[in-house]
């Protein structure tokens, strides 16, 4: 098995391990060699797609990650009215954007500014 394939099964095996810590029913689906087939389902009612992105970037000889979930806006919309949770957003209307550098920003001005949210 080849490094990348590994690196996919063990975040897809996360995905799922955490999914059924949280009482859902989740698995990871056989290939059949299908263009934008998906490599996890969580079963439920209302399926929905999302994007899982494990963002590897190398600064300084050394790789570092942060995972994010995308999903459509509608989508978020839904799962706001149906959850509890509360967001703080950062709203950027550009073509260009660092995902990963706007989210580890708000990550880390939550962190500072916990008495702001």
């Amino acid at each position: 098995m080849s490094k990348a394939v590994d690196q996919g099964t063990r975040f897809e095996t996360h995905i799922v391990t955490r999914a059924n810590t949280l009482g859902r029913k989740a698995r990871r689906t056989a290939k059949a060699g299908q263009k934008d087939e998906p490599d996890v389902v969580i079963e439920g009612i209302d399926m929905r797609p999302v994007l899982f992105w494990k963002n590897m970037v190398v600064t300084g000889g050394r790789r570092k990650s942060v995972s994010m979930v995308v999903l459509r806006e509608q989508d978020y919309w839904d799962l706001l009215a149906t959850s509890k949770l509360g967001f703080v957003v950062q709203a950027k209307a550009t073509q260009k954007l660092s995902v990963r550098a706007t989210l580890l920003g708000l990550v880390e001005w939550m962190r500072t500014h916990e008495d702001h949210h």
